[in-house]
């Protein structure tokens, strides 16, 4: 909860609200409400990303046996500088699952990120979304 303040405004960033599923703004009180809900949740994880002591993002997962679902918010401030990259990177060096990402159509930035990850678009899921999946590493 000590971060849910920087978290409640990010989530209302115009930009983020726009290449999120739930586009509507978040009230204060409904953003305290679910996000003890995340940290209370036995099958999702919520990472803050720290730069020198200062929250610069989110990386959140949604585990279901054998696969998990993977996503990401960058501070605004923090924007096109690699911020998601290193987290997704980051976390990728602890996870062997199958890793699944639902992205908008119009995500371009999050497309490429999770491109560059090593996961694959696979045919879209609907007019909205589209699932990126990172199939499990082979361990030899």
């Amino acid at each position: 909860m000590h971060d849910a303040e920087h978290l409640f405004v990010w989530r209302n960033d115009p930009v983020t609200r726009r290449m999120s599923v739930q586009t509507k703004r978040v009230t204060w009180e409904d953003h305290q409400g679910l996000l003890l809900l995340t940290i209370g949740h036995p099958h999702r994880r919520l990472y803050v990303a720290e730069s020198e002591g200062i929250p610069v993002g989110t990386l959140r997962v949604d585990t279901d046996g054998t696969q998990a679902e993977v996503s990401l918010t960058v501070a605004p401030a923090q924007r096109h500088r690699g911020v998601g990259g290193l987290m997704l990177k980051e976390y990728l060096k602890q996870d062997a699952r199958v890793l699944v990402a639902y992205i908008k159509h119009q995500n371009l930035a999050s497309q490429h990120l999770f491109e560059k990850a090593g996961f694959r678009r696979t045919p879209p899921l609907d007019g909205l979304l589209q699932r990126w999946v990172r199939e499990a590493p082979c361990i030899s």
